[in-house]
């Protein structure tokens, strides 16, 4: 699963509104098929909540796959 950094915003940051707010994601990628012939799928985001203010840098890190691109998608 993906890590979320982030670092201390000054006060008046942390005052002004959201530039960016994502509720709830999730995003489920196609996976092959089972035994029994029906689809696969594979979780990549998983009820993703993220909020970003002006000003705010914000670092995504994790194992490939687990969903960093297709989150900024």
């Amino acid at each position: 699963m993906a890590d979320l950094l982030t670092r201390p915003l000054a006060e008046e940051t942390l005052a002004a509104p959201s530039v960016l707010e994502l509720r709830d994601i999730v995003l489920d990628y196609p996976d092959g098929v089972d035994e029994k012939g029906n689809p696969r799928t594979m979780r990549a985001l998983d009820h993703v909540n993220l909020t970003a203010g002006r000003g705010e840098f914000i670092a995504l890190t994790g194992a490939s796959g687990s969903g960093k691109s297709s989150l900024l998608s």
